[in-house]
């Protein structure tokens, strides 16, 4: 069975859905410039927005929540005959909605409950390949049950995604922690560098920088929150 490339939103998906690499904050997940499969079930992706310690995320997002996702909504697809290299094939991208409960609200006004949309899910069977699951790496599909603190952008009124309704989606994978118990967890950032005048929560290194720490439990992240918002 051979490989499925998929060219993500600059390229292939722009014209179709309207995403532009230049409206990446405004536009979902256009910040993924392209993104391909090694294997059917995963795909890597660059994103536009580099926010990675809390203070940054804070500053750039929309909405700041504590949520537990109760339901996964049928998967989304949306679809583009395109050429490549002199071969024509069609590309679809699937996106997930999932509506989660509002446990606690740290920035922004909210709903008890919410929408958030994903690039990713389902790909149905196409052009001779078999129907397989899409993952963007380090924004993995959200699990039923589930509990995270998330940094949301409002794209309400997106033309392709929400012209008729609220909807967020994540600012990147760093804006995704995952909750258990005490503890969170976030599989995109550990220490972020920066420049030595522009680090909050720092510790001075020998080569001229400072580095931030992520936070390893839910009162440290709530912490960092509270001071970055201050």
């Amino acid at each position: 069975m051979k490989r499925l490339s998929l060219m993500i939103a600059a390229g292939v998906m722009s014209l179709a859905i309207g995403f532009g690499v230049t409206a990446a904050l405004d536009r979902p997940h256009s910040d993924d410039i392209a993104a391909h499969t090694d294997e059917h079930t995963g795909a890597h992706a660059v994103w536009t927005s580099t926010a990675a310690t809390v203070p940054e995320l804070v500053e750039e997002a929309d909405l700041i929540v504590r949520v537990q996702i109760d339901e996964i909504l049928p998967v989304r697809h949306i679809e583009q005959v395109d050429q490549v290299e002199g071969q024509t094939f069609t590309a679809i991208m699937p996106f997930t909605d999932v509506q989660v409960r509002v446990l606690e609200f740290y920035k922004g006004k909210t709903r008890p409950t919410i929408t958030i949309m994903q690039t990713g899910g389902e790909v149905p069977a196409v052009e001779g390949q078999e129907t397989f699951t899409l993952n963007m790496a380090g924004d993995e599909l959200f699990i039923a049950g589930d509990e995270h603190v998330l940094f949301l952008k409002d794209i309400s009124g997106d033309s392709v995604h929400a012209s008729d309704r609220e909807l967020y989606r994540v600012i990147n994978p760093a804006a995704r922690y995952t909750v258990d118990g005490d503890q969170v967890s976030s599989p995109a950032v550990h220490e972020v560098s920066h420049p030595e005048n522009e680090a909050p929560h720092t510790e001075e290194q020998t080569d001229g920088t400072t580095t931030t720490s992520a936070p390893t439990t839910l009162s440290e992240l709530e912490e960092q929150i509270q001071q970055a918002s201050s």
